[in-house]
């Protein structure tokens, strides 16, 4: 399997909480749903999908590819 990958693809607007894009966390969402997660926190809201491109399923190998000051709490789940 490949891993999880999400790969940075826009500049936050806002600060984006990360922490629930851990194997912990996203057993049981579907794939199709992980682009649906809100990660913003601010009144924007922004979603995975509006930042992140998803590539992979292989939840026990999370990927970020991508940085940016604004991404918070990665693997604190």
């Amino acid at each position: 399997m490949k891993a999880l990958t999400f790969t940075l693809v826009a500049e936050p607007p806002e600060r984006l909480d990360l922490s629930l894009l851990t194997a912990e966390r996203l057993a049981g969402i579907e794939r199709r749903d992980f682009e649906k997660i809100r990660i913003g926190m601010s009144k924007h809201g922004s979603k995975v999908g509006d930042i992140f491109r998803v590539a992979g399923n292989n939840l026990l190998d999370v990927v970020f590819e991508g940085g940016s000051a604004r991404l918070d709490r990665v693997a604190e789940g």
